[in-house]
């Protein structure tokens, strides 16, 4: 086992990891970056001990220099919001199984409503040899513009959630079709003034939650209520003052007898505040969540809510990030339904 005590420098060369091994530089590249073709040959047993030297040393190879060779780095760039939903780091998670399977890693960057950063980020990518990058934070309304004029300069991007970009490729789940079924779930079940709570309007997924909610209420023949839609900017963040304000807005002023809550997250504290003030859930008041967490399946009443398929999402961003850097497609769009879970909260 070849440990940093015993190497007395930090190697940055190939001749220098050469040295350390007893072998060729072309032996050493071979190993390390694939180079060589059949003209270097090594046992299996130099290739581990060349790496265990790699590692030790801390070496990195050059990505500049190796793509100037017409080597791949195998690096995938990964831009999300920071204070994104947690579902979306659960799904990085998945995507990185994923791209480790076709050969790829995941370098990921996290910023919050900053196109600087996002052009940073992207920058840094470039100097990593990066192949393309998965992009999250395409969507904020007041900074669309922006994004989606420096996106359109970046090859080999696949957008989670559907761009304004033309033939831009992209994976992303059906908010509306799920809407639309949580609220005939509803209906069917006896409720007749469904409030629904929205972040804000020009966001494409609060945009497709608010049509969704709209249309399935108009196409079911109950009388459209716009007391029942609360919009509101506060609502990024799930904290007990909002939750009041909601219940306050639907239950108490607008006579809701179902709401239907962004996320489970904020279900779950709807579910804690209703019973709190005396209503029984779901006799008084159904609640349903969306994205299906961990947690909906245990909480008490277990949550009724729509499941993001988040291993579907990641495995198919991948898939198209990997047919436009292999066989230089232009990519595609893949929609993907969600799943409605009918649980006891409604």
């Amino acid at each position: 086992m070849i440990t940093n005590e015993k190497i007395n420098f930090q190697p940055s060369r190939l001749s220098d990891i050469a040295k350390i091994a007893g072998v060729s530089r072309i032996t050493v590249s071979k190993a390390l970056l694939g180079t060589g073709g059949t003209n270097a040959r090594m046992s299996e047993a130099t290739r581990k001990r060349i790496l265990e030297i790699a590692a030790a040393a801390n070496y990195r190879p050059n990505m500049a220099a190796r793509m100037l060779t017409g080597k791949r780095s195998g690096i995938i760039g990964v831009l999300i919001d920071s204070q994104a939903p947690l579902m979306w780091f659960e799904c990085i998670r998945h995507m990185e199984k994923a791209a480790t399977e076709k050969g790829f890693r995941l370098m990921i960057a996290q910023q919050h409503e900053s196109v600087e950063n996002i052009l940073e980020y992207a920058m840094d990518f470039a100097a990593y040899g990066a192949e393309g990058i998965i992009s999250f934070v395409h969507g904020y309304p007041e900074l669309k513009k922006q994004i989606t004029k420096f996106m359109r300069v970046i090859p080999n991007v696949v957008y989670i959630g559907k761009p304004d970009l033309k033939n831009a490729a992209s994976v992303e789940v059906d908010i509306e079709s799920g809407i639309n079924t949580i609220i005939k779930h509803l209906i069917k079940h006896g409720r007749k003034r469904i409030g629904i709570s929205i972040v804000s309007r020009g966001s494409k997924v609060c945009d497709h939650r608010y049509t969704g909610y709209v249309n399935s209420i108009q196409s079911s023949g109950l009388e459209f209520d716009e007391s029942l839609i609360l919009i509101d900017d506060a609502f990024k963040t799930e904290t007990i003052g909002n939750v009041r304000r909601i219940i306050d807005s639907l239950v108490v002023n607008n006579k809701a007898d179902a709401i239907v809550a962004q996320n489970d997250l904020f279900a779950a504290l709807i579910i804690n505040e209703l019973c709190r003030r005396g209503y029984r859930v779901p006799a008084d008041i159904a609640v349903s969540g969306f994205d299906d967490n961990a947690f909906a399946e245990v909480f008490s009443p277990p949550i009724t809510t729509v499941r993001q398929p988040l291993e579907l999402i990641a495995s198919e961003a991948i898939n198209l990030l990997n047919e436009m850097i292999i066989k230089k497609s232009s990519g595609r769009s893949v929609t993907i339904k969600p799943e409605f879970i009918v649980r006891e909260s409604a």
